[in-house]
């Protein structure tokens, strides 16, 4: 089975899942805590791990894009590879 992803590209991926986890277990820790809740705080953190996943799931989609269109047997169409990039991107933008 080959490799989806470079060392460095795969630790990319892996750095922007923990940085949305580390959102996310800082609301759940004052959450289970009990603790006073602190609203401006955790819309930060809620703001901050949104981001964050929105962020792996871009660069997830569009390496898994460029890998099948660099393992396609067929030469890309520029255009076509250039509007699908677009449409990705856009797909994750607010």
């Amino acid at each position: 089975m080959k490799q989806v992803a470079s060392t460095d590209e795969l630790q990319q991926l892996v750095n922007r899942l923990s940085r949305a986890q580390g959102q996310l277990e800082g609301i759940k820790k004052r959450l289970v805590a009990g603790a006073q809740p602190d609203c401006k705080q955790t819309i930060h953190q809620l703001k901050a791990a949104h981001r964050a996943i929105t962020e792996f799931a871009e660069a997830y989609v569009l390496h898994y894009f460029e890998q099948c269109v660099t393992e396609s047997d067929q030469p890309p169409d520029r255009k076509v590879e250039k509007n699908l990039r677009e449409a990705i991107s856009a797909a994750f933008t607010l």
